[in-house]
């Protein structure tokens, strides 16, 4: 089943862009991990907590890794969705962005909420990921729910 979004090409591109910022934090983040570069920390200082966390790696993989990970598939998937819509495989991309934002979000105020009330220090770098999840989800469940009411297009007559 063919899965619409309302206002699809609007909602494509808000998603790309966000996308390229969480890709552009959460790849800084994962620098700062692997090269173990001292990292800026923008407002308070809390980031260096989080960072130093264990709570900083799931499994042996950085969470910013993952999130990296959560946002090029977000940015694929709307990508070729926005440019490529004929696709077979993009039909059910919506629903799989869906899928990946409710679990990024869920992670994120996961890790926000251990942030705040473990390790007691906010990471702005983390937190602006968490937004930037918060609004693509938003956009996505927004765009999903009003185009399930809408009609198909008509097909263009050929004579």
């Amino acid at each position: 089943m063919y899965t619409r979004i309302h206002k699809e090409g609007t909602v494509l591109r808000l998603i790309l862009v966000l996308s390229l910022v969480g890709l552009a934090v959460s790849g800084y983040l994962t620098y700062v991990h692997y090269n173990r570069a001292e990292g800026v920390c923008p407002i308070g200082g809390g980031c260096f907590d989080v960072w130093d966390s264990e709570y900083s790696v799931v499994f042996g993989i950085p969470v910013a890794l993952i999130g990296f990970l959560g946002y090029v598939a977000l940015f694929g998937m709307s990508y070729l969705r926005l440019y490529y819509p004929d696709l077979g495989i993009a039909e059910n991309f919506p629903t799989y962005m869906l899928l990946i934002s409710i679990i990024g979000a869920a992670f994120s105020i996961y890790l926000t909420l251990i942030e705040i009330f473990v390790i007691q220090a906010i990471c702005d770098w983390c937190f602006t990921a968490f937004l930037v999840m918060m609004a693509i989800l938003g956009l996505l469940a927004y765009g999903i729910l009003k185009g399930r009411d809408e009609k198909p297009a008509a097909e263009p007559v050929t004579t």
